[in-house]
């Protein structure tokens, strides 16, 4: 028996059979190439550029239960800040020789925000959250008259 071959299909199989080896070269390349570099960026730190001012709801005074502190957090920076605690760092008054902020305040440690945090928006955009708690300690050996009326500065850090 003789094989014919006609051109009208050895063409058309030649350069099937042509693509599927060209292509498997090409997807062996690919698969097996290799390649080295390195990459730079930055990341903004949002935080940096937060102001954080709290305050106690009511005028407080030696005993007083603690309170909470209303906080207000404004983001200065362009990006947006995902909070998600607020910590009280230190009480101070303005007569620290008198009414020793440390001695006559004591305050809660962190809270953390509910719902897993807060985001502030960028370019000055603020949120007030429920902070730690603060509270003037009685010292019943102590006269603490020095500290009627002093202002309060409470210290916060957020992250």
């Amino acid at each position: 028996m003789k094989l014919q071959f006609k051109k009208r299909r050895f063409l058309p199989v030649a350069f099937a059979v042509m693509a599927v080896v060209a292509l498997s070269g090409v997807a062996y390349a690919f698969w097996t190439s290799g390649g080295s570099g390195t990459g730079g960026g930055s990341v903004a730190n949002p935080t940096n550029n937060l102001t954080v001012t709290g305050t106690a709801p009511t005028a407080m005074y030696p005993g007083l239960i603690a309170q909470n502190t209303s906080v207000t957090i404004t983001n200065n920076s362009p990006a947006s800040a995902h909070i998600t605690t607020v910590t009280i760092t230190g009480v101070t008054t303005t007569d620290e020789t008198n009414c020793k902020g440390a001695d006559n305040f004591a305050y809660g440690g962190t809270v953390t925000i509910p719902a897993g945090g807060v985001e502030i928006a960028g370019g000055g955009a603020f949120a007030t959250v429920v902070g730690p708690t603060i509270w003037f300690i009685n010292l019943p050996s102590t006269n603490q008259n020095a500290c009627k009326t002093l202002p309060v500065t409470i210290g916060f850090s957020v992250s």
